[in-house]
């Protein structure tokens, strides 16, 4: 098993993906929707990558789902994926729904705090 953490799409993947939500998502879904985690954690968190593609496949666009072409639904996984910065890897994202299943889908890592400030060094500069 492997996870979104693991870099398991390319940048030119996401950028074919963003190009793709331009054009044809952009209509019904704002930018922000799919950004900063809260897309992916509030409902993917803990399934997989093929669970999202065929729900983007079976429901997506919702006034002709499965009107793209398979490359394009993993286009805009990547996509999802990049804007929820997770990384990016050196290898594509297939449509091989087996290899789908073998991602499971997580959150991106937090970034540690700074070795030179406390967790909590907000409050010692209230005071």
């Amino acid at each position: 098993m492997r996870s979104t953490r693991d870099g398991v799409y390319t940048e030119e993947q996401a950028e074919r993906g963003e190009a793709l939500y331009t054009d044809v998502c952009l209509e019904c879904h704002k930018p922000r929707e799919f950004a900063r985690g809260s897309y992916l954690e509030e409902n993917w968190v803990g399934r997989t990558l093929v669970d999202l593609y065929w729900f983007l496949r079976d429901n997506m666009p919702e006034d002709a789902p499965g009107f793209l072409r398979p490359e394009e639904y993993v286009d805009a996984i990547a996509y999802i994926l990049s804007s929820n910065r997770l990384p990016p890897g050196d290898s594509a994202l297939t449509t091989d729904e087996t290899r789908l299943a073998r991602i499971r889908i997580e959150k991106r890592e937090r970034s540690t705090p700074s070795p030179s400030r406390p967790r909590d060094w907000w409050r010692h500069e209230e005071r």
